[in-house]
Order: structure tokens, then C-alpha cells, then sequence
């Protein structure tokens, strides 16, 4: 444990970005065991399921920190006539698993069709792998073309957040409507910040510094996950119990089991 301990502290004294790291690992850390012990402790398939997915994010995301910190996830890629960038693909890595996961659990709370919600999940992938394609050094100014494409693509999510749930919510409880809203602006919110903050950070602009892209991008994380978490374990209405039902509950509920 000395050693262990003595390796993090020259770590964090080397590097002032993995602070950050570190403390995000320990909030996904604790968030993915309380949030498993919540979704096993269910009777409730629905809220099973979504606090399952969202625990298997926050250790994905622990599982990520982890090789950031470790060096093993960053890469330096050499650039023509320039110096060699540093690429976080371990970021990346986390963002594809996690996005889609975080959509499949607010999917699965609201109860949408499998259509729609394999819809919703097939373009948050797109959009992180247009990410990943926009951080290629190589690209030159080709890259923002690419961001420029994962910009539309997040409207694409965005149109699922702001018209697709809440068509899907109207024969809901009033309680697991407002859940779901709370959810979808959440997300919404932090994959608005998510490009604004790469446009800004090293890879982009470059009018912040590696150390501050990388606690924004833990903080977007937390907001995003934790956020996420604490409305579920907040809200007694996932599974549409202890609310009344609103007209046409019914059909709805028919179509969720």
C-alpha cells in the first residue's frame, strides 16, 4: 500500500492534470459500487436495467482514468513539419462506451420502442467516432470539417433528447416524465459543453491549457454520470410506482413489459 501510495503522490507531483484524474476515479469508483447495490436490490426490470448501465459507466470511466494516469493511454502522434501531439485515446475509448450506455439507460427509463432507442445509441456512436476522426493532427484544417460533422450529429441526438423522449414519456406518470426531463436536459447540456470544450482545449483553439482541458472534461464527466446517477437514486417514480398514472398509462404500460 506504501508503494502504491508513494507512486500516486509522485504521480500527482508530476503531472498537475492528474489530480483530476484521480479524483474523478474515485467519485466513478464509489458512484458504479453504490448504483450496482441500488439496481440488485430491485424488484423493478426497468429500474434494474438503467441502474445497471449506468454503474457499468462510472466503472468504464474508473477503468479509463486508469490508463490516462498510467501513461498507457495517451499516444504521441508525430505531425508534418511540426512537433508531435499528444493524443488521449483512452478518453476516447471511455466516450464510446459510456454516450451510447447513458442514452440506453435514459431509454430504458423512459421506455422507448427498441427502433427508436437503437437509433438514438447508433448516432452517439457516430458522433464519438467523428470526434475521435477530428482530433487527427494529420488532418490539418481538414479536422474542423469532421467537427463540423459530429456537431450535426449531436443535433441528431439532441432532436431525441428534446422530441423523441418526450413523445414516448405523454402516457407516463407525471413523476417518471419529470425524471426523464430532468435526465434528457442533463445530458443535453453536457454534450452541448463536450465540443465547445475540445473546440477551446489544445486540440482545437488552444485558448486553454492541457491541464484545464482535462479537469473540464472530468468535470463534463461527473455532471454527465454522477448527474445522471443521483436523479435515478433521487427519484421514486422510475418504475411509475408510488404516482398516479396519466390518462392512456395503460396502452403504455403494455408496450414497456
Amino acid at each position: 500500500m506504501g508503494a502504491l501510495l508513494a507512486a500516486v503522490g509522485a504521480t500527482l507531483g508530476g503531472r498537475p492534470a492528474a489530480g483530476w484524474l484521480v479524483g474523478g476515479a474515485v467519485v466513478f469508483g464509489l458512484a458504479s459500487l453504490l448504483v450496482a447495490a441500488r439496481a440488485a436490490g430491485s424488484e423493478d426490470r426497468r429500474t434494474r436495467r438503467s441502474h445497471a448501465l449506468v454503474a457499468v459507466v462510472s466503472a468504464t470511466s474508473v477503468g479509463a482514468y486508469a490508463l490516462l494516469l498510467s501513461g498507457v493511454g495517451t499516444v504521441d502522434v508525430a505531425v508534418p513539419d511540426g512537433e508531435a501531439v499528444t493524443l488521449y485515446w483512452a478518453r476516447y475509448v471511455d466516450w464510446l462506451v459510456t454516450m451510447p450506455l447513458l442514452v440506453a439507460a435514459l431509454g430504458s427509463v423512459a421506455g422507448v420502442d427498441r427502433e427508436t432507442l437503437a437509433s438514438a445509441v447508433a448516432t452517439t456512436v457516430f458522433v464519438v467516432v467523428t470526434g475521435i476522426v477530428s482530433t487527427g493532427p494529420v488532418l490539418g484544417g481538414y479536422r474542423y470539417v469532421w467537427v463540423g460533422i459530429a456537431t450535426l450529429a449531436v443535433g441528431g441526438v439532441g432532436y431525441f433528447l428534446g422530441v423523441g423522449l418526450r413523445a414516448d414519456t405523454r402516457g407516463l406518470a407525471t413523476e417518471t416524465t419529470a425524471t426523464v426531463d430532468r435526465l434528457a436536459t442533463l445530458l443535453g447540456v453536457c454534450w452541448v459543453g463536450y465540443p465547445l470544450w475540445w473546440i477551446a482545449g489544445p486540440g482545437g483553439a488552444g485558448v486553454v491549457s492541457p491541464t484545464a482541458a482535462t479537469a473540464g472534461f472530468v468535470a463534463l464527466d461527473l455532471l454527465a454520470t454522477i448527474g445522471f446517477a443521483l436523479v435515478l437514486l433521487r427519484s421514486p417514480a422510475v418504475s411509475d410506482r408510488g404516482a398516479a398514472p396519466a390518462p392512456g398509462a395503460g396502452d403504455q404500460a403494455s408496450r414497456l413489459t
